[in-house]
């Protein structure tokens, strides 16, 4: 039987409808994307666009990385503007002040970065409150070279994940750093929780020297971290971190941390924080200045 002219008007009416919704669904679920599929070509050599850069995630100034990377050909700067640490163990107060401890990074494409960590100084005190008497020394801190690598989420989706291996090279002066090289790998996992709500998880396993320098361990880390709006470009978060170590190398470390992130512009955020140490072997304090800036 040969469908009348309103039947046929009918049927087209319903795909027309169907594919409508069809699309709302896909745009609904998959936020980003068209703007992930715009972004295809980018590479080191050629810079992805203003329009399409991602919001600026950095990894600091929280210990749970970020699963995002910087845009392919774009470079982000994260400093520790000033760092400042404290601990009170056996009669000795030992302080740590550290300057311009920068993570240099560039977009090799997508989903993909390569990261410099260097200490430019550092400067540690171990006084005795009873005598007075003190020592010093300062130097030069180690070099650490990152590969983050984006498995999920990094333009589409409220969900996200990444593996970021990386080494640590003993270039410290003055006996302030390590003295063989470190190897690790972290996977970093963040969720849009939706109302300005954000949760991001951490975990990693580090291979590096033993305390007396007389072999090597591994040493686990988690990390759980929440931050939400405060008001306007001012934002705020709070975490809790835990390092596992063999029972030889000491106690586990703790730190309960807090801060605040400031957003100047879409490429540049200030903030600050503080440390708090949650177990015996954590510094009892660390408080710090920093900042974020992309080009």
């Amino acid at each position: 039987m040969t469908p009348s002219p309103h039947c046929r008007a009918l049927s087209s009416l319903r795909l027309h409808t169907l594919a409508r919704t069809l699309i709302t669904f896909s745009v609904v679920l998959a936020p980003g994307a068209t703007a992930a599929s715009e972004k295809h070509g980018y590479d080191l050599f050629h810079a992805t666009p203003d329009s399409l850069l991602r919001d600026l995630s950095p990894d600091r100034p929280d210990l749970t990385e970020s699963p995002y990377t910087v845009d392919a050909g774009r470079i982000q700067i994260e400093v520790d503007v000033l760092g400042y640490s404290r601990d009170e163990e056996a009669g000795v107060r030992t302080e740590t002040w550290s300057t311009l401890t920068l993570n240099l990074k560039v977009g090799l494409d997508q989903a993909t970065d390569l990261q410099v960590v260097t200490e430019w100084r550092r400067f540690e005190r171990a006084t005795n409150p009873l005598t007075g008497s003190s020592q010093e020394r300062n130097g030069l801190g180690d070099l650490v070279v990152r590969l983050k690598r984006n498995l999920l989420g990094n333009d589409e989706g409220r969900v996200a994940a990444a593996i970021l291996p990386f080494l640590s090279v003993p270039t410290s002066t003055n006996g302030v750093g390590d003295e063989a090289i470190g190897v690790g790998v972290a996977l970093p996992f963040a969720v849009d929780l939706g109302s300005g709500w954000n949760l991001g998880l951490m975990g990693e396993v580090d291979e590096i020297e033993d305390g007396n320098r007389d072999g090597r361990h591994f040493e686990w880390i988690a990390t759980a971290t929440t931050g939400h709006t405060i008001l306007g470009p001012l934002g705020g978060f709070v975490e809790f971190a835990a390092t596992f170590r063999p029972a030889s190398q000491g106690d586990w470390i703790g730190t309960a941390n807090a801060g605040v992130t400031y957003s100047i512009s879409g490429n540049v955020q200030l903030d600050a924080g503080i440390y708090s140490g949650a177990s015996h072997d954590a510094d009892d304090v660390r408080l710090f200045l920093g900042l974020t800036a992309r080009r």
